[in-house]
């Protein structure tokens, strides 16, 4: 923890708010540090301007439903061509 380097005095006011802080951590997330990565929000807003693109080509219905379709697993598509272009 951050605050283990700290020389708090155990009848100081902050100790408690320290202490609490690390019980809070323990019982919350099972011990670790609640930092994760904004890899979701990418995927949605890719997935937002692949559909608004696919749908806007689209000259019928079922190309609309397609683009839905395809806009869900674009990001799979992309990753396949760059290993293929890398010869991995």
């Amino acid at each position: 923890m951050v605050f283990s380097l700290l020389i708090i005095p155990q009848n100081a006011i902050l100790y408690d708010i320290v202490l609490l802080k690390g019980e809070y951590m323990k019982d919350c997330c099972g011990g670790h540090k609640m930092m994760h990565g904004g890899g979701g929000a990418v995927y949605g807003l890719g997935f937002i301007g692949a559909a608004v693109y696919f749908i806007q080509h689209a000259a019928n219905f079922s190309e609309g439903v397609f683009g839905v379709l395809r806009a869900i697993v674009w990001p799979a598509l992309v990753i396949y061509k760059v290993i293929g272009l890398l010869h991995i």
